[in-house]
């Protein structure tokens, strides 16, 4: 019997729990089937489903993706999201759930969001009386970005319900997803008691911003407090300044419009002064103008990938005066001008499209958020 090698942080206990969940799942599929869909993942069904502590380095994501392909099981990850407790999430679960209100759970999961997932990033806006959650899909992982959106709509759907007084119905949730209704479009309708629209310029999820003062029955300060330290302590191990970073990422994500955030209104949200958020960026290795040069180059990767975008429209989205000073900037970060990265893509998707031809796709393309600066 392998030795089992326990989980030593948030994220791996997570990751651990997350595979149990769809090993539950996929229980009663046939084992042929289990075994050549995780093979096809890189895994070994068999150890995965003895000991799932065993494999705290996998991408769940990057799992999902391979699962949710047609010839295995389309509409895994709404399957999984709908097993899922908000205990899942371990101390940042508790952490939730003795929150005073709605607001309060809802800055708590945005906060600690990079403790449980690598993959993407959490913000809440309030436009007009909705407030509205967003999500940034980190560099990297664009290939999971349907499994990606389905979980977050489905993670904060999951939240709100679990949260929400019994005399509040989640009929008036709005789930926009960016992406055409794919084959298994039914079961967003089984999965979601709320109006769920396909082919959107971005995904969210939104609802009354009224429900953020709703007290929560769960909730105990005492608890609160002990354990929003203990995930302080978790972001901090992170590495040195990464809470930080992340924070101002997200901040700078969650301003709408196709402006730049500046230095001053990111400092003023996070209650310090520029100067001070500036020397803490420098301790942690990083500056502002850096956070924000990453964030527009990983959502100008993102929106080189949909074909239909010209350069200059994209140049516009990202709020750069002229196409000459994207096109500077793209080939500074990636070594090459926006027409050989094009030309890349097109190549490896045309290689990809050899190798999977007539066994169909289930990651559509996604329309880009414009909200993004």
């Amino acid at each position: 019997m392998p030795k089992i090698n326990q989980p030593t942080s948030l994220e791996a206990q997570i990751t651990a729990s997350s595979i149990r969940r769809i090993l539950e799942v996929l229980a009663r599929e046939p084992r042929e089937h289990l075994d050549r869909a995780f093979a096809g993942a890189g895994f070994e069904y068999g150890e995965l489903l003895q000991c799932p502590e065993n494999f705290p380095d996998i991408d769940v994501f990057r799992l999902l993706h391979c699962l949710n392909q047609a010839e295995y099981f389309p509409g895994i990850v709404l399957r999984y999201a709908r097993q899922r407790d908000i205990l899942d999430l371990g101390v940042l679960g508790f952490t939730i759930l003795s929150c005073s209100d709605i607001r309060q759970a809802m800055q708590v999961t945005s906060r600690y969001h990079s403790l449980t997932a690598e993959a993407y990033r959490t913000s809440l806006q309030i436009e007009g009386e909705r407030a509205c959650s967003r999500q940034w899909i980190k560099p990297g992982y664009f290939e999971s970005r349907l499994e990606i959106d389905e979980e977050h709509v489905a993670g904060i759907w999951q939240m709100l319900r679990t949260l929400l007084p019994k005399f509040v119905s989640t009929e008036d949730i709005d789930i926009q997803l960016g992406f055409p209704e794919p084959a298994y479009g039914d079961l967003y309708r089984d999965v979601f008691n709320c109006a769920v629209t396909f082919d959107q310029e971005s995904t969210s999820i939104s609802f009354p911003a009224k429900w953020l003062d709703l007290p929560l029955q769960t909730a105990d300060a005492m608890v609160e407090k002990a354990c929003q330290a203990q995930c302080e302590t978790m972001l901090e191990k992170l590495g040195e300044g990464s809470g930080l970073v992340e924070e101002v990422r997200r901040l700078i994500l969650s301003v709408p419009g196709n402006r730049s955030v500046r230095l001053e209104e990111v400092a003023r949200a996070m209650m310090l002064s520029p100067r001070s958020l500036e020397r803490r960026l420098q301790e942690a290795g990083t500056s502002f103008r850096a956070i924000d040069n990453e964030v527009r180059m990983g959502l100008a990767e993102e929106y080189m990938r949909l074909r239909y975008l010209p350069d200059k429209e994209i140049a516009y989205m990202l709020n750069y005066s002229q196409p000459s000073t994207f096109y500077r900037a793209f080939k500074s970060w990636f070594g090459v001008t926006p027409k050989a990265f094009r030309k890349g893509i097109a190549n490896a998707q045309g290689e990809d499209t050899l190798r999977t031809h007539g066994q169909g796709n289930s990651t559509p393309g996604r329309q880009p958020n414009r909200v993004r600066s």
